[in-house]
């Protein structure tokens, strides 16, 4: 499991490494938190970093093992769910937010369910249909706005 967690560590140190170049470009108020996080993060990581590194060293077989983190079933649903992020963002714009929210939470509601019955199914669609509409006005009435898309 070592080298699975080295792999880990490593993708945790270029995410925070990432985010903290990137908020020099915010204005320094604006920046303090990120950076403290990143910070935590990158020392965190760091320590699992070698951790794991000193461990391998003093590992004296020759085990193979593999250095993918996830198994076929979670690559697939992390797959899933990334491509459908990204069709959704890439949507928002022409089918406005309401629209674009409400399939794809719907979706990834449907997609996630463990139990595909009927009833479950309609229970959840009804569920998710209300809480996105009402963040979606929630946020209307707080002065965000969306894009309306078809709506508009």
């Amino acid at each position: 499991m070592n080298k699975k967690d080295l792999i880990t560590y490593s993708i945790w140190e270029g995410v925070f490494l990432l985010v903290l170049l990137w908020s020099g470009s915010l204005a320094e108020s604006a920046a303090y938190w990120p950076r403290m996080i990143c910070i935590i993060g990158l020392t965190l990581s760091f320590i699992g970093i070698t951790r794991c590194g000193v461990a391998l060293f003093k590992e004296k077989k020759n085990t193979r093992e593999s250095m993918f983190v996830l198994n076929k079933v979670q690559a697939k649903r992390a797959a899933v769910l990334l491509i459908t992020m990204i069709l959704w963002i890439i949507l928002i714009k022409p089918l406005g937010f309401l629209v674009s929210s409400f399939f794809a939470v719907n979706f990834i509601v449907i997609y996630f369910e463990t139990l595909k019955s009927r009833k479950k199914i309609l229970l959840d669609l009804g569920i998710t249909s209300i809480l996105v509409v009402g963040m979606y006005f929630l946020f209307v009435m707080l002065g965000v706005r969306f894009p309306l898309g078809i709506l508009g």
